[in-house]
C-alpha cells in the first residue's frame, strides 16, 4: 500500500480499477441471474410444449386404455439423457405410471420427498408449471408439472369434470447441471470479457490521466520543491487553457512576486550588513532568548570568527559561559536597560583563540513587531575594543613624537649642521694657517664636539619617533638603553634620581622593531621617575640566560599597594605616585608591544621599597623566529 499511496498515478488507476471492477462485477453478477432466469423460462417454455405433446399423447392412450402403450412412452421419455424422471400421479398424488419402477405407487408428499415442500402443486390446478427445485440424491432439477384434465369421454371411468377436473399430472424432471454449466460458461465468458475491458479501460484511463492530470501535477511539485529549495527562477509550463493550466499560470506569478519580494528584502538586508559593517565599533544585535541575530565586520574582527559562527549563539558565549550571566555579577543590558536611557559598560570577551579581550560597550535597546504582530525586545550593542584603541592610542603618541622630531630637525639640527660645518672649515684652516693660538683652536674643537653631541641627540629623537617597522628587526638592547637614558639624563639630574646601568660586557639583541623598544624602555623609566618624586635610583640591568635575554628596570620608589597591582595593565588606570593625572595607557601599550613580540612581562613590587619590572624576550640567536621575516637593516 506504500507503493500505492507515495504516487498519485497509481492511486488514481488503482481507484478506477476497483471502482470499474466493482461495478464491472455487480453489473456481471445481475446479467448471469436475468440470464439464468432467462434460460429457465424458456427452457420451461420448451419444456412445457413437449410435456403438452406427451400429454395429447398419454390422453389417446388412456382413452383407447393401451396402458402397455402408455408405460412405454414414459419409459423411453425417462431414458432420454436429460430427464431424470417421468412420473404420472393422480389426483391422490399417487405414481400410478414412472419411468423407475422404484418411484410406482408412491405418494409424492412432503414427508417422502425431504427436500421438496409442495413441489407437486395443486393436484387439481388446471394450470401447468415449472419450477426449479432441490432433490436430494438428484441435486437441482428442473421440474415441469402437466395437469392431464378430465374430458367427456373419461367420464365413465373418472367422473363428472365438475367434480373431477384433473385426471392426473404429468410430472417431468429434467436435471438442471447443464442450465448451470451453460451460466457458468456464460459467466466465465463475460468475466473474462469484463476483465478485458476493465484493463483497457484502466488502461486508456490512466494513460489520459497521466497525460491530463498527473504530469502536469508533478511539474507543479517539481517546480514548487526547486522553489523551496531556493531556485528563486522557477517556472513551469502546462499547456491548455483547463483548471490546471491556470493553476500552472497562478504558480508563475506568485514566484514571479515572490522573487521580487525576496529580492527587495535581500537587498534591504545587504543594506543593512553593509551600513552596520561600515561603523568601526563592534555591533551585534541579541533578542529576548539571548541569542544573537545580527552582527557586523568589526564584531566579527574582535572575536576571530566567521559570521556563521556568531549568528545564533547566545550572547553569554563570548563571555566563555554556557548559561546567561547572572545580572547582580555582570551588566545585562536586558536587566539594567530602562525605557528611554542608554547604557555604558565593561566586559570581558574571549575570542575564538581563546584570548580575553576588553571592551567598552555601549547598549540601548528597539521594540519592533513580528510577523504576528507581537511585540519584540532586542539589544543593539557597540563594542569598542580597548585594546586596539591602546593601539591607536601608541599610534597617536608616536604620530605626535614624530611630529616634533620633525620640528627639532627643521628648527635644531639643520642651523646645528651649518654650525659644524662652519667649525670644521675654521678647524681645517686653522691647520693650515697658524694665525689663530693654539688655545682659540682647542677652544673650536671643544665646541664642535658639543654641537655633535647636539645633533646625536636630535638623531635619538628621530629614532624614538620612527614607526614601527613590518618586518621584525634585529635590535640591539645596549643601543636602545643607552640612547633612551641619554635622552632622560636632564630630566634625571633635575628630579634627583642616579640612573645605574648594568648591561654586562657582550650586547644582546632580539627580534622586535628598535623605535617600540625605545618607547618600552621609556615608558618604564619614566615610570620610575614618576614613582621617586624624592629623587632615588633606576637600576637598569641586562641577563642572557637560556636562551632569553631579560631586562629590568628597577627603582627605590614608594613602591605599589597589592590592591593597586591587580589593575596597573588596565588600560585608563592611572595612579601615580607624583599626583599628576597621567593617560593610564602606558604600561597596557608597554604589555601589548611584549606580548607581540614573544615576550613576557612580571612586576615584583613593596611598598616602601620600590619597584622592579622585568621584560623577558628569545635571544636572537638563530637569526630568524618561525612564521617572521626579520629586517637586518638595523
Amino acid at each position: 500500500m506504500a507503493w500505492v499511496a507515495t504516487s498519485l498515478a497509481r492511486k488514481l488507476v488503482v481507484r478506477l480499477s476497483l471502482v470499474l471492477g466493482g461495478v464491472s462485477i455487480l453489473f456481471l453478477v445481475l446479467l448471469v441471474v436475468l440470464y439464468r432466469q432467462q434460460m429457465l423460462r424458456t427452457q420451461g417454455e420448451v419444456l412445457s410444449e413437449v410435456n403438452g405433446l406427451l400429454r395429447v399423447s398419454l390422453e389417446n392412450a388412456m382413452l383407447k386404455r393401451d396402458l402397455p402403450g402408455l408405460r412405454d412412452i414414459v419409459r423411453r421419455l425417462g431414458e432420454r439423457p436429460d430427464i431424470v424422471s417421468v412420473m404420472i400421479v393422480n389426483p391422490d398424488r399417487e405414481v400410478r405410471f414412472a419411468s423407475h419402477e422404484h418411484d410406482l405407487g408412491r405418494v409424492l408428499t412432503a414427508a417422502v420427498e425431504e427436500d421438496c415442500v409442495d413441489c407437486l402443486g395443486e393436484p387439481n390446478a388446471l394450470s401447468p408449471t415449472t419450477r426449479m427445485i432441490s432433490m436430494a440424491g438428484d441435486g437441482d432439477i428442473l421440474r415441469s408439472i402437466v395437469p392431464v384434465p378430465n374430458r367427456a369421454p373419461c367420464k365413465e371411468c373418472h367422473g363428472d369434470a365438475s367434480e373431477h377436473p384433473v385426471n392426473g399430472v404429468l410430472v417431468v424432471d429434467q436435471a438442471a447441471s447443464g442450465i448451470r454449466r451453460q451460466a457458468l460458461t456464460s459467466f466465465a465468458v463475460l468475466g473474462f470479457s469484463g476483465l478485458f475491458v476493465i484493463l483497457l479501460v484502466g488502461g486508456a484511463g490512466a494513460a489520459l490521466l497521466r497525460a491530463d492530470v498527473v504530469q502536469p501535477i508533478s511539474r507543479l511539485y517539481d517546480a514548487s520543491r526547486s522553489l523551496s529549495d531556493g531556485h528563486l527562477d522557477t517556472r513551469v509550463s502546462i499547456a491548455g487553457k483547463d483548471e490546471l493550466a491556470e493553476l500552472g499560470a497562478s504558480f508563475n506569478e506568485m514566484a514571479a512576486r515572490l522573487e521580487s519580494s525576496l529580492k527587495a528584502i535581500r537587498e534591504r538586508e545587504s543594506f543593512l550588513q553593509a551600513m552596520i559593517d561600515a561603523i568601526p565599533d563592534g555591533i551585534r544585535v541579541i533578542d529576548e532568548d539571548y541569542n544573537v541575530v545580527m552582527v557586523n565586520s568589526a564584531y566579527r574582527g574582535q572575536q576571530r570568527s566567521d559570521v556563521e559562527n556568531l549568528v545564533g549563539q547566545p550572547c553569554y558565549a563570548a563571555h566563555g559561559r554556557d548559561e546567561p550571566c547572572i545580572p547582580t555579577l555582570e551588566t545585562c543590558p536586558f536587566h539594567a536597560l530602562g525605557d528611554g536611557e542608554m547604557l555604558k559598560y565593561m566586559h570581558r570577551h574571549i575570542d575564538a583563540s581563546g584570548k580575553e579581550i576588553i571592551v567598552e560597550t555601549t547598549a540601548d535597546r528597539i521594540v519592533r513587531r513580528d510577523a504576528d504582530g507581537r511585540e519584540r525586545v532586542l539589544i543593539v550593542e557597540a563594542m569598542r575594543d580597548v585594546g586596539q584603541q591602546v593601539r591607536y592610542s601608541q599610534e597617536q603618541r608616536l604620530a605626535e613624537l614624530g611630529q616634533l622630531a620633525t620640528g627639532i630637525a627643521h628648527e635644531v639640527y639643520n642651523p646645528l649642521s651649518s654650525v659644524r660645518l662652519g667649525l670644521q672649515a675654521l678647524l681645517r684652516q686653522s691647520e693650515k694657517d697658524a694665525g689663530l693660538s693654539e688655545k682659540t683652536v682647542d677652544y673650536l674643537r671643544l665646541v664642535d664636539g658639543e654641537v655633535t653631541k647636539c645633533i646625536e641627540v636630535t638623531n635619538r629623537l628621530l629614532s624614538l619617533s620612527l614607526p614601527p617597522s613590518k618586518h621584525l628587526q634585529l635590535v640591539s638592547l645596549k643601543q636602545v638603553i643607552d640612547d633612551t637614558t641619554s635622552l632622560l639624563r636632564y630630566e634625571a639630574e633635575q628630579r634627583g634620581i642616579d640612573v645605574d646601568l648594568r648591561l654586562g660586557s657582550e650586547d644582546a639583541r632580539i627580534f622586535a622593531t628598535e623605535s617600540e623598544m625605545r618607547m618600552i624602555l621609556l615608558n618604564l623609566v619614566q615610570n620610575a621617575f614618576h614613582a621617586m618624586p624624592d629623587g632615588g635610583t633606576v637600576t637598569i640591568a641586562r641577563d642572557v640566560e637560556d636562551g632569553f635575554v631579560e631586562l629590568s628596570i628597577g627603582d627605590t620608589g614608594v613602591g605599589i599597594p597589592a590592591e593597586t597591582l591587580a589593575h596597573i595593565f588596565d588600560p585608563f588606570f592611572s595612579k601615580r605616585a607624583d599626583r599628576e593625572q597621567g593617560t593610564g595607557l602606558g604600561l597596557t601599550i608597554v604589555k601589548a608591544v611584549v606580548a607581540r613580540y614573544r615576550g613576557k612581562i612580571s612586576i615584583d613590587s613593596q611598598v616602601g621599597v620600590g619597584t622592579t619590572f622585568t621584560l623577558r624576550f628569545p635571544e636572537a640567536g638563530t637569526g630568524e623566529i618561525p612564521g617572521m621575516q626579520p629586517d637586518e637593516t638595523t
